[in-house]
């Protein structure tokens, strides 16, 4: 069924989206819904990307929502041609996915 508004057709490229990528990781089942929230304490410090909460809900209601951490460009072409040719993403994800951890480890040996 094709969508019928620009927010239907924004929502249902998302949906198709992160299916694929639930798919890529393993997650088989048929998604229902997807709600996003931007995070409270993060409101209004984006530079080059936002930040969103994501909730995926499945069609099979017995199993429990997935809740993911989602980064994205802004709307802005030229903002978002910027941030590409800075390789923001590649540094943000450098940041979230290798710094953090290793912070947190190195933390938790300090703090017992």
């Amino acid at each position: 069924m094709a969508p019928s508004s620009a927010d239907q057709a924004q929502q249902f490229e998302l949906k198709a989206k992160i299916s694929k990528a639930l798919k890529t990781n393993g997650i088989m089942e048929e998604v229902n819904e997807i709600i996003m929230h931007e995070p409270e304490h993060l409101k209004g410090e984006h530079m080059a990307t936002a930040s969103w909460y994501v909730e995926v809900k499945f069609k099979n209601s017995s199993l429990k929502p997935k809740y993911l951490f989602m980064k994205n460009y802004f709307n802005n072409p030229t903002q978002t041609a910027m941030s590409k040719g800075m390789k923001i993403m590649d540094k943000e994800s450098s940041f979230y996915l290798e710094f953090l951890p290793t912070a947190r480890k190195f933390c938790e040996t300090r703090m017992g």
